[in-house]
């Protein structure tokens, strides 16, 4: 009875440690893609940003719309 209750222990502590292993997998992925996301959105937010800088240095002033469009043709 004692070695049962030992082996039953053994496997519970063993697919334990891979749910453990699988949610740790899930969290950094998911966490991964999230920082890849975040990302890509500050590189556009910082594009956004020059671009309209460089209108603006230039002295043609558009409308918010109209710069958004436009910066991602002057790159």
């Amino acid at each position: 009875s004692s070695v049962c209750s030992f082996s039953f222990i053994i496997h519970s502590s063993s697919a334990q440690k891979t749910v453990k292993l699988s949610l740790q997998s899930f969290i950094v992925s998911l966490l991964s893609s999230y920082e890849e996301t975040l990302i890509q959105s500050l590189i556009s937010t910082a594009t956004y940003l020059y671009c309209a800088k460089q209108l603006k240095e230039r002295e043609i002033l558009y409308t918010h719309s109209v710069i958004y469009i436009h910066c991602f043709h002057c790159i």
